[in-house]
């Protein structure tokens, strides 16, 4: 965010029409915090806490970006890789 200036200062408007300046953000606050969601979502998508989802059992025959992974193959994704992809250009669906 401090690279995306516009980003913090929506992000502050925010905290300061929901919470004020007077008091601390509760739990309570954050129905209401839409926006400061949606920026942490897209931070931890972008540098996830862990480099590798959980392990998957591709479950049918499939094409992943040109890469044929058999059924009944151990699948494990990268986070990292897939936080900046756009698209897949999966074929089929099987994992």
């Amino acid at each position: 965010m401090l690279n995306q200036p516009k980003v913090l200062q929506k992000a502050v408007e925010e905290l300061d029409s929901v919470v004020g300046r007077e008091r601390l953000v509760q739990e309570s606050d954050s129905h209401r915090l839409n926006y400061i969601k949606a920026c942490a979502r897209e931070a931890l998508q972008l540098h996830p806490i862990a480099p590798f989802n959980l392990p998957h059992v591709s479950t049918a025959d499939s094409t992943v970006a040109g890469y044929f992974i058999p059924k009944g193959s151990h699948v494990l994704l990268s986070r990292t890789g897939l936080g900046g992809m756009t698209h897949c250009g999966s074929t089929q669906r099987g994992t």
